[in-house]
């Protein structure tokens, strides 16, 4: 019983030890800046990110790469104007794409 709750344990504390790797790397990974303006869309309308926007890489795969943007609104525009939603039926983070993808 000590040795299932060793093994337990153990794989407890690696676990919670990848998640805080996986924290820093993303905080201290490289920040990329867009050099001109980029047309963005989804499903609700169209928009640009300007220049100088500033990206965080997340992953690349199928001729593809997506980045995180962070994007500061006051309190009294978040409460005016952004509401709390749920994911999409696939579950997963609807992303802007640039008009040139299509």
């Amino acid at each position: 019983m000590k040795k299932v709750f060793g093994v337990l344990f153990l794989c407890a504390i690696t676990f919670a030890l990848r998640a805080v790797w996986g924290k820093f790397n993303f905080i201290t990974s490289n920040a990329y800046t867009l050099q001109s303006p980029v047309n963005i869309e989804s499903e609700s309308g169209d928009g640009v990110l300007p220049k100088g926007t500033e990206l965080y890489f997340h992953s690349a795969a199928h001729r593809q790469t997506t980045y995180f943007a962070y994007i500061s609104v006051p309190d009294e525009v978040a409460g005016k104007y952004i509401k709390e939603t749920g994911f999409d039926d696939y579950g997963g983070i609807k992303r802007l794409i640039t008009k040139t993808e299509k």
